[in-house]
């Protein structure tokens, strides 16, 4: 399990399972453990923003189970990625996409000039399981998209743009990608 080591939300308070409220708490819905439903394999996304200067990170609100709830941060915070992957797929990518369709890569990094990448070996089981850093971009929508995406193969990452230039997010990517693809989506205002 990671430890997500300096985060205000351990892993307990991620599960909802803490007995009482902490100042920085947040009421967040259980994650099944049960393997026989299908809720019980559907990967979950936990996003992590840091203001500019700050080291205690805060997560970003409508991550676990508040269908269409939207999270927020300002543009030049730096998000962090944590998550499960109960179905055990064995990569994982994680990009946004804002509202002009520009396309952010936070995992794999994908630097301007270098070879494209794939999505990275994922870790298999509940988790939540952290990414090893934050990233920061210039967004320049006013709202972002962030998907994860996990896979049975290493997608790469000029397919995953190919598909999202075709206009598909969520499940119309997951099925544009093939069936071995679970994509979870996170929206977020972004303010500058």
């Amino acid at each position: 399990m990671g430890t997500l080591g300096g985060f205000p939300n351990p892993p307990a308070m991620v599960r909802a399972e803490q007995s009482s409220a902490a100042p920085h708490a947040i009421d967040v819905e259980p994650i099944a453990r049960d393997t026989g439903s299908a809720m019980a394999k559907t990967p979950h996304l936990l996003v992590y923003r840091f203001a500019p200067g700050a080291h205690t990170p805060a997560l970003v609100q409508g991550n676990v189970g508040s269908v269409g709830s939207v999270g927020s941060m300002r543009n030049g915070d730096e998000l962090a990625f944590a998550y499960t992957n109960p179905a055990a797929r064995r990569y994982v990518a994680i990009f946004g996409v804002d509202d002009h369709q520009r396309v952010y890569w936070f995992h794999p990094a994908w630097r301007e000039g270098a070879p494209a990448p794939a999505a990275l070996p994922a870790a298999a089981g509940p988790g939540p399981f952290e990414l090893p850093e934050a990233i920061r971009h210039a967004i320049d929508g006013r709202r972002l998209a962030i998907h994860a995406l996990f896979a049975d193969r290493a997608v790469g990452v000029e397919e995953i743009e190919a598909a999202v230039r075709s206009g598909a997010s969520g499940v119309a990517l997951a099925t544009r990608l093939g069936g071995d693809v679970a994509v979870v989506e996170r929206d977020v205002d972004v303010s500058r």
